[in-house]
């Protein structure tokens, strides 16, 4: 059944209609009239207007609080980390290596300098002592094994020279371990060179080879 219209004037006559929703046989006036078309829409109002509210309604959330949530999402990022670790190793170093990726690491680490002072105050203590017992382990470092080694550069150069770059050092000169302590390496006077201070800073936990290459 439909409301009739007549074109000539704007009287509507009422008559029943079905809502396709509710299913309720509803006079016309409980419907809209579409203009456009000059026929009734197909659902009520009542019906219209709960649509509008459920789809306008917020969407609710399954957690119980923020924090919950927060929580969760981490949990599920450990868990993206521990099944694709590779993946992610590959991402986190090539945004470490960016210069966003540096001043971020910058900015959070004098941050968090300034909150935890304890931590860095043991942490410089925890280093000394881990190169303290590296240098420990490497043996001595004797007198006589830097001056043998000061004897042989000049024998070899004429004048202080760095076994890396091959510059005349005019200033303070650096005595490096070719095979680093870290990476096991003594305090014998074979392992040890004269380098300046730019190639020893550069060089780093690197061996001898590996930073002339």
């Amino acid at each position: 059944m439909g409301g009739l219209y007549n074109s000539n004037s704007t009287t509507m006559l009422l008559s029943s209609l079905i809502c396709r929703v509710c299913k309720q046989s509803l006079s016309s006036d409980k419907f809209y009239y579409r203009k456009d078309t000059r026929k009734y829409r197909t659902e009520c109002k009542d019906c219209l207007l709960k649509k509008q509210r459920d789809k306008y309604a917020p969407i609710p959330t399954k957690y119980a609080t923020e924090e919950d949530k927060i929580q969760a999402a981490r949990d599920r990022a450990k868990q993206w980390y521990k099944d694709n670790k590779e993946k992610a190793k590959k991402r986190i170093s090539a945004w470490q290596k960016s210069e966003r990726g540096k001043r971020m690491r910058t900015k959070a680490r004098e941050k968090h300098k300034r909150l935890h002072k304890d931590y860095w105050r043991a942490k410089i203590r925890a280093d000394r002592s881990t190169r303290r017992a590296r240098e420990l382990g490497a043996g001595p470092l004797i007198t006589s094994s830097v001056l043998l080694i000061e004897e042989e550069n000049l024998l070899k150069y004429g004048v202080f020279t760095c076994e890396y770059c091959q510059q005349e050092i005019k200033e303070t000169y650096h005595l490096d371990h070719k095979l680093p302590l870290s990476r096991g390496g003594t305090n014998i006077t074979e392992n040890l060179c004269i380098s300046c201070p730019t190639c020893n800073l550069e060089k780093g936990n690197k061996t001898y080879d590996e930073y002339k290459q």
